[in-house]
């Protein structure tokens, strides 16, 4: 193939994924776009990738205990160097906008070492049950996460809905 119809390709292609991905944004809800937040990081979680984990994390971000970003990739970090399988389980307890770019996600988290079939199978498996009270901010259509409070959750939690 030529030079130059290698450079016409690769442009078409280029075009293509713009417009998908400007199409995707644009036609999703903000509940869609937390929702594939969410998937991203379990994606991530799963596949122990603590550069895609970095990329769910504002560059500002703070929390009440004064961490910055790279405290939670080295948190992160961490935890995938302790577990070699990582299985995960999310349901999201509440989602509410204070503003359009702003977001409040209280999230169940259950991590296992093997799948899970369903939350009434966490116990059996031995997992762990996180709630992560999280605020998320969106910067240039990318949702991310600004800062979270998190601690193992209670039986009442996950069984309440």
């Amino acid at each position: 193939m030529k030079t130059y119809s290698k450079r016409v390709v690769a442009l078409l292609c280029i075009v293509t994924l713009l417009f998908i991905t400007a199409c995707s944004q644009n036609s999703d809800s903000p509940e869609d776009q937390i929702k594939a937040y969410i998937a991203a990081g379990e994606a991530a979680t799963q596949a122990r990738d603590t550069f895609a984990m970095k990329s769910l994390i504002a560059k500002d971000y703070r929390d009440e205990r004064n961490r910055k970003q790279q405290n939670i990739v080295a948190l992160v970090a961490g935890y995938f160097l302790r577990h070699k399988n990582i299985h995960t389980l999310t349901r999201i307890k509440k989602l509410t906008f204070s503003q359009p770019d702003q977001a409040d996600l209280v999230l169940l988290a259950g991590l296992a070492g093997d799948p899970i079939e369903g939350f009434e199978h966490l116990l059996a498996l031995r997992a762990t049950i996180h709630l992560f009270e999280m605020k998320l901010v969106r910067y240039e259509g990318e949702w991310l996460l600004q800062s979270v409070r998190w601690r193992r959750a209670k039986r009442e939690d996950w069984l309440a809905d």
